[in-house]
């Protein structure tokens, strides 16, 4: 018969397996979503996509124990709860109630279940899992692209624009995908927290280089440079130094605010403008003048593609391209225009700065697993400036910021996901072998001396 600890062991091996099972497959549900739903937006009402997210979520419900203890589902990061609270809080006033409630229930199915699977695998786990997928995906992308360039090349036939004609998107559907999971695929290798041969390594990140060159995805390429240059930089800062760090990390983010606040005029001359960034100004300029008009916005997930009343028509004319868009092109607006300022500050603090701080102050991280981790964040939060990514439910830029987010309190020194032995069951064992090998002592001795009385 098997002891107790080995049932326990058996326990914690099938529950490890079983979430990195169910972190593979939300991570792949998440870079496979356009083809997986013929090119629908990130949440959009398919079905089946829907089931499976609930099983994943429901799966990962059943590796933590939740129906033990049920509040394992909401350990995670306070700022990230305050922010997917108050985004709860905006369905009272939604304008579109069964949209927001919708939208938002993928969302929270998708965070919940990312934060419950990272605190089974661990850091490395989870990290190896990602990679390997990324790196399935590149694979797949550049034989697509070979094979069958109808599906892995953007055609002139199709309904898009005419800049993108022969750019790349590989397996994933379209460039603005692509793009970024080569940025991902860069910073993970660079930073990997696992050993692995340099030539491999050199090889991956030139070849999800030149992928990244061929979507035509400039604004990818520039924020990776940055992001990696910036994971770097966290990644030698010495912890000791965490107070100054954030200090003068927190400093340089409100001395841009202040800048942009009183340069707005300037900026807005360059952005906010019809023509600025491939039509973006034209969406943006719409955006910011229905904020100032409504300023709680008009509910989580109510805004782009809804039933009935369609916010932007009042702010732009009938034949306007921007009535068609799926999303204003910037993560931070549409925030803005939903959740307000309020949740827009909270997110931004959930997803940023909380984790960031805590990247330059906890001295149990290594410098590779900082890098990353802050390489990560801060890509996908520049990415938000000029596409919507961020609380935008199964987006796989979101996602991958999710998970980030998610690691770093996992990511200190050595720790495992699955707790050791107390010190006091420690010191028990221990003291327990002690005596027994003094009793064993004595015992052989008492014999002995009783055979040489004999």
């Amino acid at each position: 018969m098997k002891s107790s600890s080995q049932y326990f062991r058996a326990s914690v091996i099938s529950r490890k397996t079983l979430a990195a099972i169910c972190l593979y497959g939300l991570l792949t549900m998440a870079w496979l979503m356009p083809i997986m739903t013929g090119g629908a937006d990130a949440g959009a009402g398919n079905a089946l996509r829907q089931i499976i997210y609930l099983t994943i979520f429901g799966t990962s419900l059943v590796a933590i124990q939740a129906f033990k203890h049920p509040l394992r589902i909401i350990r995670i990061p306070i700022g990230v709860l305050f922010a997917l609270g108050f985004c709860w809080l905006s369905v009272t006033w939604s304008i579109d109630s069964d949209n927001s409630l919708r939208r938002l229930l993928l969302t929270t199915m998708v965070l919940l279940s990312i934060f419950m699977l990272v605190r089974i695998t661990g850091y490395k786990l989870a990290v190896q899992i990602h990679l390997r997928l990324m790196l399935l995906l590149l694979g797949v992308s550049y034989a697509v692209v070979v094979i069958a360039p109808g599906l892995g090349v953007h055609q002139s036939n199709e309904a898009t624009a005419e800049e993108i004609i022969g750019a790349w998107r590989g397996i994933f559907g379209h460039k603005n995908v692509a793009g970024p999971a080569m940025s991902i695929i860069i910073l993970t290798t660079l930073f990997a927290p696992f050993r692995q041969r340099k030539w491999i390594a050199l090889l991956t990140i030139v070849a999800a280089t030149f992928f990244l060159y061929k979507t035509q995805s400039k604004t990818s390429a520039s924020l990776v440079a940055v992001a990696a240059s910036m994971g770097y930089l966290v990644g030698i800062l010495r912890p000791k130094y965490s107070a100054l760090s954030i200090v003068s990390f927190l400093g340089t983010i409100f001395a841009l605010i202040a800048a942009a606040w009183l340069n707005w005029s300037v900026i807005s001359s360059h952005f906010l403008q019809e023509d600025s960034l491939t039509g973006r100004g034209s969406i943006w300029i719409a955006l910011t003048a229905f904020w100032q008009d409504h300023f709680w916005g008009t509910g989580f997930g109510a805004f782009w593609n809804i039933s009935g009343y369609q916010p932007i028509v009042q702010y732009v004319s009938e034949r306007s391209f921007v009535t068609g868009q799926a999303s204003g092109h910037s993560g931070y607006l549409d925030l803005l225009v939903t959740i307000g300022p309020v949740g827009l500050i909270l997110v931004l603090v959930g997803l940023g700065i909380a984790p960031l701080c805590q990247l330059l102050s906890d001295q149990s991280i290594t410098a590779r697993r900082r890098a990353l981790l802050a390489g990560i964040i801060l890509y996908a939060l520049m990415a938000n400036f000029t596409e919507t990514s961020v609380f935008d439910r199964d987006h796989p830029v979101n996602v991958t910021l999710l998970m980030a987010v998610a690691l770093v309190p996992v990511a200190g020194g050595s720790r495992e996901p699955m707790p050791n032995p107390s010190p006091p069951q420690i010191l028990t064992q221990r003291r327990f072998r002690t005596i027994a090998k003094r009793t064993s002592r004595s015992s052989t001795q008492s014999t002995a001396q009783r055979e040489q009385g004999v």
